[in-house]
This record gives C-alpha cells, sequence and structure tokens, in this order.
C-alpha cells in the first residue's frame, strides 16, 4: 500500500502530457477580421488603401471586376487526430466605385456549405483483371540478362 501512494503522483506525472495533445486547438484560415476592425471601415468614406490598412489584403479579388474584393475567413477547432470542426466563418464582398470609394460592404450571411459526395459508380476500363498470383508472378521469365560485349 505504501508503493502505491508513491506511485500516483509518478503516474500523474507520466501521462500529463498525454493529456495535453487531446485539448483542442483552434486555428484562422484566411483573413477573419473581427467585430471592432469591421466597424472602423465606413461606407462611402473609406478608400481602398484604407481598406488595405485596416483589413489587410483581400483573400480573392473578383477575376472580371477588380473592384469587388472577397474577404474569406474561418476559425477551425481540432481536437487531436479528429476531422477540424469549422466554429466560425465569414465572408465579406467589399465593391469599390470608379473613385476607389468603398461603395458597400456587405457580410454573405449563408456561405454556401455543403458535402460534397464523392460518385459511387465505376468506369470500366478495357484490358485484363490480373489475378494476385498472376500480379506476384507474372513478369518471372519475362526479362533476360543481357550478355556482355566485349571490348
Amino acid at each position: 500500500m505504501r508503493h502505491l501512494k508513491r506511485l500516483i503522483p509518478v503516474i500523474i506525472i507520466s501521462t500529463a502530457p498525454f493529456l495535453t495533445g487531446c485539448a483542442p486547438f483552434s486555428t484562422i484560415h484566411g483573413n477573419l477580421p473581427d467585430a471592432e476592425t469591421v466597424s472602423k471601415v465606413k461606407k462611402g468614406e473609406t478608400t481602398k488603401a484604407q481598406v488595405l490598412e485596416i483589413l489587410g489584403p483581400p483573400t480573392s479579388i473578383a477575376p472580371f471586376n477588380p473592384k469587388v474584393w472577397y474577404y474569406i475567413g474561418e476559425r477551425v477547432e481540432r481536437v487531436a487526430f479528429f476531422d477540424p470542426d469549422v466554429m466560425e466563418k465569414e465572408i465579406f464582398m467589399v465593391t469599390f466605385n470608379d473613385e476607389d470609394i468603398l461603395e458597400s460592404f456587405t457580410p454573405i450571411e449563408r456561405p454556401h456549405d455543403f458535402e460534397i459526395e464523392p460518385n459511387t459508380r465505376k468506369t470500366k476500363t478495357l484490358g485484363q483483371d490480373p489475378s494476385l498470383m498472376q500480379q506476384m508472378f507474372g513478369n518471372f521469365g519475362k526479362f533476360s540478362r543481357q550478355k556482355e560485349t566485349k571490348k
């Protein structure tokens, strides 16, 4: 019984590093500005340079209209080796007028989050479907040793 009381602190100390690996940790992907930073951007007053200074560079610029910027960000939480969970996701569409002044700052309420279901159909291919034995022993005898040429 005395030895068991001495082992309890050793067990606790030795298992503590492993238990911290199971603690969740969160990361931010993209540009996820907080509410205070977003409130500094004023429609009709803020210029493109000021938006760059306040929010940073955009995540994406519309391919056919360089006056439309997108700020996309998400906070992801992961526990150990499990799949990450998206805890928060925000998308803002920023539009500038011809004088590079902020015309609209629109949050996109419901970003298109959907699961892509893979197609389970199989495509038939021409050719052989070798068995396991054919795959393992199929190359025996197909290669011959090259004769050395004398110089």
